[in-house]
């Protein structure tokens, strides 16, 4: 008899127990969550810039081309380029050959000139003449003294270009078109 008693106990404790968690439970009705979320182009430039003074975005002009397409154009990069970047000034010699400087004044040990990477690789400008904007999915300019990519740094800016890569190659204005070959490159995948 004495077990049952307390068994009967026992359970009435957990039963008070349970109804009295359930009087006290609240439900939230709204929950708010506040996140800065990064911009557009700081999302394109941790994509492509990959290392170093490239990575920066502090006082770094950018030109993001994923988010903000150009205009379909013709033109070379460099040709579309002109007069975008307040400080780089482009402009073509007489030999036809690009000379790019920054707007500072020249002096006798100083050219005043601008360094380009594509993809992070230093090259010079005529390496741009089939690189046309439709092609491109950032440009950054670090104006002189931002960089550190050369001995040179107080002296010279530095024109990085970014070409598009991975799905950033097509422009889809249709996101039907988008599922339909991100459905087969998941059922290329899965074949492997």
């Amino acid at each position: 008899m004495r077990i049952y008693k307390f068994s009967f106990l026992i359970v009435s404790l957990f039963v008070l127990t349970a109804l009295h968690a359930q009087t006290d439970s609240t439900t939230l009705e709204k929950v708010t969550v506040k996140k800065r979320l990064p911009s557009p182009v700081t999302i394109v430039n941790d994509r492509y810039a990959s290392r170093g003074m490239f990575k920066n975005t502090v006082n770094v002009k950018m030109l993001d081309f994923i988010n903000n397409p150009p205009a379909a154009t013709n033109l070379p990069i460099l040709e579309y380029l002109r007069g975008k970047l307040a400080g780089v000034f482009i402009e073509r010699g007489m030999n036809g050959n690009y000379v790019i400087t920054s707007g500072r004044v020249k002096t006798f040990t100083d050219d005043a000139g601008v360094k380009i990477y594509l993809d992070e690789q230093l090259i010079d400008a005529e390496f741009l003449a089939d690189i046309f904007p439709k092609d491109v999915a950032l440009v950054k300019y670090f104006q002189p003294g931002a960089s550190m990519s050369t001995a040179l740094a107080a002296s010279s800016g530095t024109l990085a270009i970014y070409t598009r890569k991975g799905e950033d190659m097509f422009n889809f204005s249709d996101k039907a078109e988008m599922k339909a070959i991100n459905k087969i490159v998941d059922s290329l995948k899965k074949n492997q």
